[in-house]
């Protein structure tokens, strides 16, 4: 099986406008003082007390930005860290700045796979999703964060699922895994279509990449502290939960607890474990449809990891950057916009907006606070997710 790619103005598309952006930018950063990248300079330390054999974890002068991730994750970073940090900041941006632009390409890619679509509607339709998701990877600039490459190593696994690649399927997870786990949300998919031995090829892959910290300076005894020291991190992260009713709180628990009948249950007594657990079961219920109920063969498959992508930001308690995450169902549903109804392109549009549309510098800090405590980035997500399921009841994806 091969994968088709006739296109190539939409490529274009994407590199001139997304570098374009980005250029402009960074030298609004650099003229601004705001050419930060903190959450970069938590990797770039991280990579250097790697090399220097000491630990990674709580240091007093790292204040709000401690690291958080596995060791693993140190090695990643390692080259940035042999050049002065100035200098490697750019280098990150340009290289992070490639890597969203591969996001986009390689999801035009994948949502017109066996598909026939011509080279404008598809440049079209990118184009739109890189304006609806330019808050998000903008923001991902400012911070030097990893996000996208999260999402660019979830794409690269959605293209050899279908290509039944399983060791870089099985590659990708480990490595996307010690920079966050999220990707243990693909495992029902792999669980329900009885794929072992690709769940095998995983857990493999995780355990190697899991001692490359051996090959720095550092003892059996450190190496085994710092795992210990990032299962505490992970750990803490978790008990750093806001409250269900906590303005502001991105999760799909506090939506339903806010916005939906299911509320009630809370203040009539259920605890809150169960009524996440209850949300959970629900939740389960419908992807279980949704997968279930997958009829066109690839274009399926590619949908199914689309749903299950953009949900990652709705368990997990994240930053609002996180909801980046939803750009391939974006462009599905852009790329399928004409055989959409009326209303669900009006539900389409509100999710769009906002998904996209809290910039602060243009609807006010006012405005975007409101947004913020309102959580409409979820809710902004949940209608695209209503709309990719509409899709899939009309067996259109």
């Amino acid at each position: 099986m091969t994968i088709e790619l006739p296109f190539r103005l939409y490529r274009q598309t994407v590199l001139i406008t997304v570098f374009l952006m980005s250029l402009v930018f960074l030298i609004a950063e650099i003229i601004n003082d705001r050419f930060w990248l903190p959450d970069f300079e938590v990797y770039y330390k991280a990579a250097e007390r790697l090399l220097s054999g000491i630990t990674l974890y709580r240091h007093p002068e790292d204040l709000h930005y401690i690291y958080k991730y596995s060791p693993v994750c140190a090695v990643f970073f390692v080259p940035f860290s042999l050049i002065p940090f100035y200098a490697a900041k750019i280098i990150f941006w340009f290289f992070l700045t490639g890597v969203i632009a591969y996001g986009f390409i390689a999801c035009a890619e994948l949502s017109t796979y066996s598909q026939i679509r011509s080279e404008k509607s598809v440049s079209i339709a990118i184009l739109i999703a890189i304006f609806c998701l330019a808050l998000h990877f903008l923001r991902e600039l400012h911070l030097g964060q990893v996000n996208q490459l999260l999402f660019a190593g979830y794409l690269i696994m959605a293209r050899s699922y279908l290509l039944n690649k399983e060791k870089t399927v099985s590659v990708f997870f480990a490595l996307t895994f010690f920079i966050k786990p999220f990707a243990l949300i693909f495992i029902p998919l792999f669980i329900f279509r009885k794929q072992y031995r690709l769940i095998l090829k995983i857990i493999i892959s995780i355990v190697v990449l899991s001692f490359t910290p051996l090959l720095f300076n550092t003892s059996i005894e450190h190496f085994i502290s710092e795992y210990f020291n990032w299962f505490h991190e992970l750990r803490v992260e978790m008990s750093h939960k806001q409250g269900l009713f906590t303005a502001g709180n991105l999760t799909i628990f506090s939506i339903a607890a806010r916005y939906t009948p299911l509320g009630f249950l809370i203040t009539n007594g259920i605890n809150i474990p169960a009524f996440q657990l209850l949300t959970l079961t629900i939740i389960a219920g419908c992807y279980y449809w949704f997968i279930k109920n997958e009829k066109p063969p690839v274009h399926g498959t590619i949908a199914d990891f689309g749903l299950l992508i953009a949900t990652i930001p709705l368990l997990a308690y994240t930053s609002e950057n996180a909801f980046g995450f939803a750009e391939l169902t974006v462009v599905l549903i852009l790329m399928n916009w004409q055989r959409i109804t009326l209303p669900f392109r009006i539900l389409a549009i509100t999710g769009l907006v906002l998904l996209g549309g809290n910039f602060a510098e243009v609807i006010g800090r006012k405005l975007s606070v409101i947004a913020d405590n309102l959580s409409l980035v979820s809710i902004g997500t949940i209608f695209l997710i209503a709309v990719l399921f509409r899709l899939r009841y009309k067996q259109i994806v």
